[in-house]
């Protein structure tokens, strides 16, 4: 008579960091897509490395649909450099932005950017590989951001912002594809789109 094989504990054990990191992750790009479509960008020709008919269609979804872009299992913000460490090409495209946008939405934007960049310097501190697949940077540069102090951070954080990007911004189909998909309403398509931004972001390494 066959028996029932009992569960392993430490296949549980493991899942449970996976999906507390999978949801910390999907709040995060939430938080971004907020900055994205905040009332003062509609209508600009390009944001944060997105062009302007992939932020409009951004505005037009609906908030169901902006969560489920947010379920990407990687972070679809990342920093084009560590802030505070090489930023005066940043510091002009962030004066720009302001110039551009408005006062308000710069505040939010450097409020999430300032969030982020704490986020990540604790994630590299504590599991520098996970943090180094969800964040985008290569292994230098999340041990380099590991290195710094935490009064290093807080001097940084004045210049996060200008070192935001949206990730994958200058692939030709990613973020059209993820749109597209939330849009038809097809979850295998919506979560191919997904997969795509994984392979995505083990090549860029």
């Amino acid at each position: 008579m066959p028996q029932n094989r009992p569960e392993m504990p430490f296949r549980k054990a493991a899942a449970q960091p996976i999906a507390a990191e999978i949801a910390a992750i999907s709040d995060i790009n939430m938080a971004f897509l907020r900055v994205l479509t905040h009332p003062d960008t509609r209508g600009l020709p390009g944001l944060l490395g997105l062009d302007g008919a992939v932020l409009e269609a951004l505005h037009v979804l609906e908030l169901p649909q902006l969560r489920k872009v947010a379920s990407s299992p990687v972070l679809l913000a990342e920093f084009s450099s560590i802030p505070g460490v090489s930023h005066a090409a940043g510091v002009a495209e962030s004066s720009r932005l302001a110039a551009m946008v408005g006062e308000r939405w710069e505040r939010e934007v450097q409020g999430f950017a300032d969030r982020l960049l704490t986020c990540l310097w604790q994630a590299v501190r504590h599991d520098p590989l996970l943090a180094a697949f969800c964040i985008g940077f290569d292994t230098n540069k999340c041990n380099e951001l590991a290195s710094l102090s935490f009064s290093k951070i807080s001097r940084c954080s004045g210049h996060a912002a200008s070192c935001l990007q949206a990730r994958l911004a200058s692939h030709p189909r990613f973020w059209q594809d993820l749109i597209r998909t939330v849009r038809s309403g097809s979850s295998a398509q919506q979560t191919a789109s997904q997969l795509a931004g994984i392979q995505l972001s083990v090549m860029k390494h």
